[in-house]
């Protein structure tokens, strides 16, 4: 899946910053020859990154996404690495976040939250059938696909998940999120 020989820069055109996360952050960009709009997780070495580290962050998540491919989980279609940047390039979702949803909207309808916990509750049956703990389920790490009365949603952000036989290995998560012990 890693793309030796060609570069994200030579591929995509950078289009606007989505997010900044702890590690990484996320842009729309436009494949050069089709067009193709696609979101791109992006990290460039800075002095005092362990490099290594992060190169096996993007490796292994790509991997886990694409390990636990679903309608209700975000695609992966790419890794870029090149001496000094990561890319991952992913399905772009053009509703944003769930945080970011509420933040617009409100308090949603009851009948939505139970079709955005069913789509949810689906997706992480398929993780979980394909072996892989997500360990960072959150507002921000579901996409909405389509917003209104019948919301859809994908889980995202898979840089803390593990398998069953590597999960204790360590804390992961997100600390904000965490439970105090």
């Amino acid at each position: 899946m890693t793309l030796d020989g060609e570069s994200f820069a030579d591929e995509y055109v950078l289009q606007h910053q989505l997010g900044d996360g702890g590690t990484a952050s996320v842009w729309s960009a436009t494949h050069r020859q089709s067009g193709a709009i696609v979101a791109a997780k992006l990290t460039s070495r800075q002095q005092g990154m362990r490099w290594s580290r992060a190169v096996r962050t993007f490796e292994h998540e790509a991997a886990m996404l694409k390990k636990c491919q679903h309608e209700h989980v975000v695609s992966c279609f790419a890794l870029f690495q090149g001496p000094r940047d990561l890319a991952l390039t992913l399905e772009l979702l053009p509703g944003g976040d769930m945080q970011q949803l509420l933040q617009r909207h409100g308090a949603l309808a009851e009948h939505a939250v139970a079709a955005i916990i069913r789509q949810l509750a689906t997706a992480l049956v398929h993780v979980h059938k394909c072996g892989v703990l997500h360990r960072d389920v959150k507002l921000e790490n579901l996409l909405v696909v389509r917003p209104g009365a019948s919301p859809a949603i994908k889980l995202c952000d898979f840089g803390h998940a593990a398998t069953f036989e590597a999960k204790d290995d360590g804390f992961t998560g997100t600390m904000g999120y965490a439970a105090p012990e």
